[in-house]
């Protein structure tokens, strides 16, 4: 009987150790899913973080500089910093960028007793993907007072470079696609001699004087013109004097005019997003309608209307 007394006590022993076991090791796993959803945080919040950036400024050394700041903002962020790794994808569609902790060593407290003193997480990473949209839009919060003709052309496209000559308003031809005018959105500015003063103070000290724009306004537009002696000459001298304050390259929207367009009817269609590229030099042009011309042309690229962020995972 004595004997089967200790046995039980024995038994009752091994069972007991075994629950405190089973129990300590439950701690130390829920340790370890803990940290794997905060270094979740810590990619989600990074990848997040660089692809917004990103979108902005368009620079990936500026973004990572921006991600590892904020990162040193947290004791687990300081940890993975030198182990990080930013992966850019710039050849996918999407554009994106996938942030990942390569590895992370979590150590244990009671699975030691068992002979294993820490776990390692492999390849905790997410991924923020850049969805780059169509250049053209019905709104805009950037709109300059420029407009360019949108009558069955299909060069519109992102990354496209094209070269527009400004004409003034007596000259509009909605045929031509290399042409761009001085546009007053919703005919608001003053008249007379003083209607291209106002147009060519909104792009002063190097900057444009945006305005916005909703096709849903149905605001009827007007071409910007003067009454002066020789408005072609005088009127691209004037804007070109203006535009070389800027520092390239430039980003604004700008109006397209629809098939049927005329001087004295402009159809708007929507919204242009473009950056001006480069500024040529002014140069004077041949005798039209017996006056002297001046020659105002700029480069500009066509670039997204706007870009979002999704994060995937």
């Amino acid at each position: 009987m004595k004997k089967a007394f200790i046995n039980s006590m024995l038994l009752g022993l091994v069972l007991i150790s075994s629950v405190i076991v089973f129990v300590a090791t439950v701690a130390d796993d829920l340790v370890v899913k803990n940290k794997i959803t905060n270094l979740k945080k810590v990619t989600d919040n990074t990848a997040l973080t660089l692809a917004k950036h990103y979108v902005i400024n368009e620079d990936t050394p500026s973004a990572e500089v921006v991600a590892n700041n904020l990162l040193e903002q947290t004791k687990l962020g300081v940890e993975v910093l030198d182990s990080i790794v930013y992966t850019w994808d710039f050849i996918n569609e999407p554009n994106g960028v996938i942030v990942t902790v390569p590895s992370y060593s979590q150590d244990t407290f009671w699975y030691k007793f068992l002979g294993k003193d820490d776990f390692l997480l492999e390849n905790i990473e997410s991924k923020a993907e850049i969805i780059i949209l169509s250049p053209i839009s019905d709104t805009s919060e950037t709109l300059a007072p420029l407009a360019i003709n949108n009558c069955n052309r299909n060069d519109l496209i992102i990354g496209a470079s094209i070269d527009f000559t400004f004409t003034t308003a007596p000259y509009y031809d909605n045929s031509h696609t290399d042409t761009f005018y001085a546009v007053d959105k919703d005919c608001s500015f003053p008249t007379g001699n003083s209607t291209f003063a106002h147009f060519k103070g909104l792009f002063s000290q190097g900057e444009v004087d945006f305005t916005t724009y909703d096709a849903a306004d149905n605001e009827t537009s007007c071409l910007v013109s003067t009454s002066f002696q020789n408005p072609l000459s005088v009127d691209p001298m004037q804007l070109y004097n203006q535009l070389t304050h800027f520092t390239l390259p430039y980003r604004m929207d700008i109006l397209m005019f629809d098939c049927g367009t005329t001087a004295n009817d402009l159809i708007v269609s929507n919204v242009l997003s473009i950056q001006m590229q480069n500024l040529d030099a002014l140069v004077a042009g041949p005798i039209v309608d017996g006056q002297s011309t001046n020659i105002l042309t700029f480069t500009a690229n066509i670039v997204s209307s706007s870009k979002k962020v999704i994060l995937k995972y």
